[in-house]
């Protein structure tokens, strides 16, 4: 049931630059594993910290590209995934599409590269990804969607009824993308058509993912109320998840909000209201106070109540993100990179479920929660305890 990747947990306070970087993926040109690679790809990699949205999003998508040459292991797969999910920067998406070149031929992935053609069809732009360090006019450029397109000619399994469908859409296309769309929209009719994207691997954690001893930590709300973490979690499962207002990518933190309220609406017509939590904390709580909070969560039409929180962390942010081994990255002022995450924690706080790189289906995470609900031995009935 748990989607997620392998926990990736670095202590390493050394920054690692371009030179680093190239030098590992020439070991494994040299005969290294590829495996070795992903953990470069975590938002908390020593590669990454420190630097800007973009800058991070250029590392990423060089790295991702070179798993075309190299091979793309399974554990680099949710990566890849997540990008061609969520992803709106050309380099990382680019990145991704290639990837995919480096895996098996899998008619399910059609669907996923069909998404990022959407998500990337008005943002697209030149990107070189021969180069960590390219130059500008570079000898050999690409773009997100011209990636997608060769990948999904690679993959040679048809399903012309996607492209034409995206033909189809209002807008115009470059002449070139054009084309490779209408050779792909006459492909043989035959062709397998797009399913459910391959399953990422399971993860192995490291050690068990829980916030049992950090429950003296103080969570401010959207109306400014003080409540400890061990008294908005104990008692009950809780569906925790992670957001922030900057967030500039409306696939990842404005869906998420959006979700929860779908989940809401959902627990409101399958359960009696009282079985569970709901908790969403900002991974920006010096910028995200509450006055901010309140607009944003009523701009996109979650009510929070006695059950639902919606908060931050003045102070404890990195033992939560330590704790749970939250895959966001810390760009300077904000965040730079982050998952898609949500965790089911139980009435003890001990994570017990968890969905990571993926998207997750409200009706999904309310009847994993629900059936936690239901074995639990002590549920309280009261609401989160005012720190006084």
């Amino acid at each position: 049931m748990t989607c997620s990747t392998p926990s990736t947990r670095t202590e390493d306070p050394r920054p690692v630059d371009e030179v680093d970087l190239e030098r590992e993926v020439e070991r494994v040109r040299d005969g290294a594993p590829a495996a070795t690679l992903v953990p470069l790809l975590h938002e908390g990699a020593p590669a990454h910290r420190g630097r800007s949205t973009g800058a991070t999003g250029g590392t990423r998508g060089w790295i991702l590209g070179c798993f075309a040459e190299l091979g793309l292991p399974d554990e680099a797969l949710p990566y890849v995934l997540e990008e061609l999910e969520f992803g709106t920067e050309p380099y990382p998406v680019a990145g991704a599409a290639r990837a995919l070149r480096g895996y098996r031929r899998d008619a399910d992935l059609i669907g996923p590269l069909a998404n990022a053609f959407s998500n990337m069809r008005s943002r697209d732009e030149p990107v070189s990804l021969e180069s960590l360090r390219p130059r500008w006019p570079a000898a050999e450029s690409t773009s997100a969607l011209r990636e997608i397109l060769v990948t999904a000619s690679w993959l040679d399994h048809g399903s012309p009824g996607t492209w034409r469908s995206i033909l189809s859409e209002p807008g115009s296309f470059a002449v070139p993308i054009r084309e490779q769309l209408e050779e792909l929209a006459h492909g043989p009719a035959s062709g397998a058509c797009c399913g459910t994207p391959p399953a990422a691997p399971e993860s192995v954690e490291e050690s068990p993912r829980s916030l049992a001893a950090l429950g003296h930590l103080v969570v401010e709300t959207h109306e400014g109320e003080e409540h400890t973490l061990e008294s908005l979690l104990s008692g009950r499962p809780t569906v925790l998840t992670f957001f922030y207002t900057r967030c500039e990518n409306p696939n990842k933190c404005e869906t998420t909000i959006k979700r929860l309220t779908e989940l809401q609406e959902w627990l409101a017509a399958h359960s009696s209201g009282d079985e569970l939590r709901i908790l969403g904390l900002t991974y920006d709580p010096a910028y995200d106070l509450a006055p901010r909070l309140r607009r944003y969560i009523t701009d996109l039409g979650l009510r929070p109540g006695r059950l639902t929180t919606i908060g931050r962390l003045p102070a404890g942010l990195d033992e939560v993100r330590s704790s749970l081994s939250l895959a966001v990255g810390q760009g300077g002022a904000t965040v730079n990179r982050h998952a898609v995450e949500l965790f089911i924690l139980d009435a003890n706080g001990e994570v017990v479920e968890s969905w990571s790189r993926v998207g997750w289906e409200p009706s999904d995470v309310g009847r994993t929660a629900l059936s936690y609900a239901s074995s639990s031995a002590n549920r309280s009935i009261a609401g989160p305890t005012l720190v006084r």
